[in-house]
């Protein structure tokens, strides 16, 4: 707010030049100027008074600034636990930057790094403002993905009839946030033996010459 005093004869005052959202008020004898500008500027303003006394006026300059927009954010992801995750904000002139994220991180960096060792625990949505001339623009984010290795149970040994089918399932946990839909594979060795998962489901039908051999299977 801005406050004038004027003289005990005038009666009222008026204003020129003022920003939209923002006017002139009149209390005993002081005058304030206040309000919420919805156009950015600079803007000349003259405040003068009424009454029987000679007019008076003063000047003033008024500066409105933008609102800086939201900074473009990114990330390296999808990464790996144990690898550095990093994040970006995009260039905006004149700016500082504050970042909030999971685990209470916080960064004034434009491009801050999260962990030069990463956990599932950092993966979640991260966001940015970019800070100009004491205004703050809404926020831009980015959500990080952690690709942590899934865990395969254990399976066991298996024991095969010859020409009959051996069908078993298999699983594996895997911590990653969000959750990742799991794909399951076997080495070349057992592929070339014949042996096939679709899914999670191991199926094999031995021949006759595979009988009474052990099959190492990955």
């Amino acid at each position: 707010n801005i406050y004038y005093l004027i003289g005990c004869c005038s009666t009222g005052s008026n204003a020129t030049g003022l920003p939209t959202g923002v006017s002139l008020g009149l209390s005993g004898n002081t005058v304030t100027i206040s309000g919420t500008p919805t156009v950015a500027g600079t803007f000349n303003y003259t405040v003068t008074t009424t009454g029987t006394c000679t007019q008076a006026s003063v000047s003033g300059t008024i500066t409105v600034h933008e609102y800086p927009v939201a900074p473009t954010a990114g990330n390296n992801g999808p990464v790996c636990a144990g690898v550095t995750l990093t994040l970006t904000a995009s260039s905006i002139d004149g700016a500082t930057y504050h970042w909030t994220g999971p685990l209470g991180f916080t960064s004034t960096e434009q491009n801050p790094t999260v962990s030069t060792s990463a956990t599932a625990a950092m993966a979640g949505s991260y966001s940015v403002t970019a800070t100009v001339n004491g205004c703050t623009g809404p926020e831009g984010t980015t959500t990080v993905v952690m690709n942590t290795s899934p865990t395969l149970n254990p399976v066991g040994n298996k024991i095969a009839a010859e020409q009959m089918m051996l069908s078993f399932t298999v699983s594996a946990t895997d911590p990653d946030i969000p959750t990742q839909t799991l794909t399951y594979s076997l080495d070349a060795a057992s592929l070339a033996a014949g042996m096939n998962i679709a899914g999670n489901t191991f199926t094999w039908t031995p021949n006759e010459t595979q009988g009474g051999v052990a099959f190492p299977v990955t």
